[in-house]
């Protein structure tokens, strides 16, 4: 906990440094850079990890798995045509329905119980960006997304003992997750873009986006 505390702290410094150096080179150049908000989708291979869940299903019971595809938001601030600094949220969230149970109750007694389990994770992240285009209307980027993930559950498990959260331990690692990622933008329009990134690491392995940008 103390070295997760101590990595999202870095990070924070790292941002408020990189945005005040942003400020005082808009001051002396005049204009501001560009701004970009970006929403989007992406797709993930968490649903694959908990796949493993079924081995875990006793033979009488089965699992139904529903999934959202990745919600993400991001800020990009561009400090020059070539280097950006932002700000990115995910979210996501798997939806497990078992049907036919069995759960023993304090007396020993086991009857067949259907229940749901509703995960969901969250990464918060800072990006730094470079950027290599030429052109006024295609922009390719590479970078970093550097993040701290959260998850969080519900259940309808009518076992008090039953923890939603217990067979993600092994699957998910430690809560902070780096993201290699490249994309391009194309700006349809002065204010209005379209984007698609690949990525190794979590929390998306592809995504697809609008851009807005002021």
């Amino acid at each position: 906990m103390k070295k997760t505390s101590t990595v999202i702290l870095a990070m924070a410094v790292l941002s408020l440094s990189l945005f005040k150096t942003t400020a005082v080179q808009a001051q002396k150049g005049g204009d501001a850079p560009p701004s970009v908000i970006t929403a989007g989708v992406g797709w993930s291979l968490v649903g694959a990890l908990f796949g493993v869940l079924n081995n875990s299903v006793p033979d009488s019971s089965s699992v139904d798995l529903r999934q959202t595809p990745v919600i993400i938001g991001s800020y990009d601030y561009y400090i020059s045509p070539k280097f950006s600094i932002g700000a990115a949220y995910s979210y996501q969230s798997f939806t497990f329905e078992y049907s036919k149970y069995p759960v023993t109750n304090s007396q020993g007694v086991t009857y067949y119980a259907t229940y749901k389990d509703v995960l969901k994770r969250m990464n918060f992240a800072v990006r730094p960006l470079f950027h290599f285009g030429s052109s006024d209307e295609i922009d390719p980027y590479f970078g970093l997304r550097l993040g701290y993930t959260q998850w969080s559950s519900t259940t309808t498990n009518p076992d008090p003992y039953y923890n939603s959260l217990d067979f993600t331990t092994g699957s998910v690692g430690s809560p902070i997750k780096v993201q290699v990622l490249f994309g391009t933008r194309y700006w349809v329009a002065d204010f209005l873009g379209l984007n698609a990134e690949v990525a190794i690491g979590s929390p998306y392995l592809a995504m697809l986006g609008a851009n807005f940008r002021f």
